[in-house]
C-alpha cells in the first residue's frame, strides 16, 4: 500500500466495502459543537465495539472538540426513539468511557449524560435502547459544553531511535541485587575501540605464590611494565596500573593516588581508557584476602581473591579477576562472587569500560540481560525521526529521519493506524531497535546523505479529527551492523487536527 491508499483508508469513503450509514463507526463520526443537531437516524447501524454497559444496538457516531476542562452535556430528549448514549476520550481503537446514560430525560425515551471533559477530541456514542426494529428511528442531539476552535493536531515522540554506537559500556550497583556472579564481560579489540560481549561462566586463574600484592595506602595502585606489549584499539600498550578499588588503566596512572569514589560520571571522565570492577575494596581489613598482579603464559592477571569491602559487617569478601592477553590484546573481566548487600552510606560498586575520557554517557546497560556482542565507538548517535509540521487536515504532513549513517544503502518510511509497540527487537536480530507503527503503508528511498525526507497527505475532511496515525524509518547499511543488517528510528504518533 502506498501513502495514496492509505489517506483513502482514512477517510474510509474511499473503500468499496464502507458501510451505508457514514457514521456507523467512531472513525466516521459527525463532528458536532454546541447547539442541537438532526435530525439523525441509526436505520442500517451496526453495533460497535466497545459492548454496551447495557443492552443496545445499532449505535452512529458522533464527534466534539473541547477547548478547555469543563463538562460536556449531551442529549436526545424529545427524540421518538429510545436511545443510549455514551461519551468517550482517547481515539478510535483506543477508547476510555467518560460515561454512560439511558433514560435520563426528565420525560420520554430519551437519554442525557454530563461528563467531565479535558481538551481534545470526544466521542459521543448514540444507540437504540434493546435490539430489534424497536431500537432504530430517528432522535436530536443537543449538545452543550467547552466547546473549542476545531481539534488541534499534535506530534508524540514514540520510543528510541537505535544505530546509535557508544564508545563506554557500564552498570552501576546501588545495593542489593548484583546480578553477574558467575559471569565473564569480554573485551575484544578492533579497529577503533572493542567489541564487547557477556558470557556465562567464570574461570578464576589462581595466583601463584611468586604474584606481586599490589600496594595499597597511600596510593592503593600500583604500575606494571609488561613484558610484551599489549594490542589495543587504541595503540600498543606497555605499561598498566591497577588500583586496589578494582580499576585496570591502559597506561601509566592517571591520578596520584586511586579513587575510591566511583560513579558513572567518574568513570566516563577518567583519562585514561579503564576497565572498572570499581568500588571501595579493601584488602587491608583484618580476614580480606590480597590484590595481586602477575602474568603467566603470556596473559596478565589482576586478581582480587577474597577481597572485603570498606562496609566489611554488610558485605561478605568477593573474588574476580581480570586476564588480558598479550598476543591478542583480548579483555576479560571475570566474576566469580560478589557479594553486595543494602549498607547506609554505601558507595556504588561500577562496572564496565571507558576510554581515554571525558566520553558521552551513553545510559547503564543491564548487563545480565545482554546478549550477542556490542560494537563500541567512536560515539556516534542513533536515527531520529522528526515532524516538521503537526498532521491537519488538508495538509501534507512533513517528516525527516536525521542522523543517518554514512553506510546506509536503502530505507523505508512505515505509515500506520496501529502501534505495536515493539522498543526492543532484540529477537529479530535488531538489538534496542523498536517498531512503532503497524505495516499499513511502505515507502522506500535510496539512502543518500544523512537526512531523509518523508510525507504523508491528509485528507480535507472532519471526519477524521481525533485519528491517530502511526510512522517510523528503517535503514539498511552496508556493511550489516546487526543481524538483520538494519536500523529504525523512533516511532511518531500523529493526531490528526483541524489545526
Amino acid at each position: 500500500m502506498n501513502t495514496t491508499n492509505l489517506a483513502c483508508a482514512l477517510v474510509l469513503w474511499c473503500s468499496p466495502l464502507l458501510a451505508q450509514v457514514a457514521n456507523d463507526e467512531c472513525v466516521g463520526a459527525i463532528p458536532v459543537g454546541n447547539g442541537v443537531f438532526g435530525p439523525f437516524d441509526n436505520f442500517g447501524a451496526t453495533t460497535s465495539a466497545p459492548a454496551w454497559p447495557i443492552p443496545a444496538s445499532q449505535d452512529v457516531w458522533f464527534s466534539y472538540s473541547a477547548g478547555t476542562t469543563g463538562l460536556l452535556t449531551v442529549d436526545t430528549c424529545g427524540s421518538g426513539l429510545d436511545t443510549v448514549i455514551q461519551v468517550f476520550d482517547g481515539y478510535c481503537g483506543a477508547l476510555t468511557s467518560l460515561g454512560f446514560n439511558d433514560d435520563g430525560c426528565p420525560s420520554g425515551a430519551g437519554s442525557r449524560v454530563t461528563v467531565s471533559v479535558a481538551p481534545g477530541p470526544c466521542w459521543i456514542r448514540v444507540g437504540g435502547f434493546g435490539t430489534g426494529p424497536a431500537s432504530s428511528g430517528s432522535f436530536n442531539l443537543a449538545v452543550s459544553g467547552p466547546l473549542g476552535f476545531g481539534a488541534m493536531a499534535t506530534n508524540t515522540m514514540l520510543g528510541r531511535g537505535c544505530g546509535d554506537v557508544d564508545a563506554s559500556v557500564y552498570e552501576p550497583y546501588l545495593a542489593a541485587g548484583f546480578d553477574l556472579n558467575n559471569t565473564t564481560l569480554r573485551w575484544q579489540p578492533g579497529a577503533g575501540n572493542y567489541r564487547f560481549e557477556v558470557i556465562a561462566g567464570a574461570n578464576i586463574v589462581p595466583p601463584t605464590a611468586a604474584a606481586t600484592t599490589v600496594a595499597g595506602s597511600p596510593t592503593n595502585q600500583q604500575q606494571f611494565v609488561l613484558p610484551t606489549p599489549l594490542p589495543t584499539p587504541f595503540g600498543p600498550v606497555t605499561t598498566l596500573n591497577v588500583t586496589t578499588f578494582g580499576q585496570l588503566e591502559l597506561g601509566t596512572a592517571a591520578l596520584p593516588a586511586a579513587s575510591d569514589q566511583p560513579s558513572p560520571a567518574a568513570l566516563l571522565a577518567w583519562p585514561r581508557a579503564v576497565f572498572a570492577c570499581w568500588h571501595d575494596w579493601n584488602p587491608a581489613l583484618p580476614g580480606s584476602g590480597p590484590v595481586t598482579f602477575e602474568v603467566l603464559g603470556g596473559v596478565a592477571y589482576a586478581t582480587w581473591n577474597g577481597v572485603m569491602p570498606l562496609q566489611p559487617l554488610a558485605w561478605a569478601p568477593s573474588t574476580f579477576q581480570f586476564q588480558l592477553d598479550l598476543a591478542t590484546g583480548e579483555v576479560r573481566l571475570v566474576l566469580a562472587s560478589l557479594a553486595l548487600s543494602t549498607h547506609p552510606g554505601m558507595v556504588p560498586l561500577v562496572v564496565g569500560f571507558s576510554p581515554a575520557g571525558p566520553d558521552a554517557d551513553p545510559g547503564a546497560t543491564d548487563l545480565s540481560a545482554w546478549t550477542g556482542s556490542l560494537q563500541l565507538g567512536p560515539d556516534r548517535p542513533g536515527l531520529v525521526l522528526v515532524a516538521a509540521n503537526r498532521p491537519v487536515v488538508g495538509t501534507t504532513w512533513s517528516l525527516q529521519a536525521n542522523q543517518l549513517p554514512a553506510s546506509g544503502v536503502l530505507g523505508v518510511q512505515v505509515f500506520g493506524l496501529g502501534d505495536p509497540g515493539f522498543d526492543d527487537l532484540t529477537a529479530l536480530g535488531l538489538p534496542r531497535c523498536g517498531l512503532r507503527a503497524t505495516l499499513d503503508a511502505v515507502v522506500s528511498w535510496p539512502a543518500s546523505g544523512p537526512t531523509q525526507a518523508a510525507s504523508l497527505p491528509i485528507p480535507n475532511t472532519l471526519t477524521i479529527l481525533g485519528l491517530d496515525v502511526f510512522t517510523t524509518a528503517a535503514l539498511w547499511t552496508v556493511p550489516a551492523e546487526n543481524p538483520f543488517g538494519a536500523f529504525t528510528t523512533n516511532g511518531l504518533r500523529g493526531r490528526v487536527g483541524s489545526f
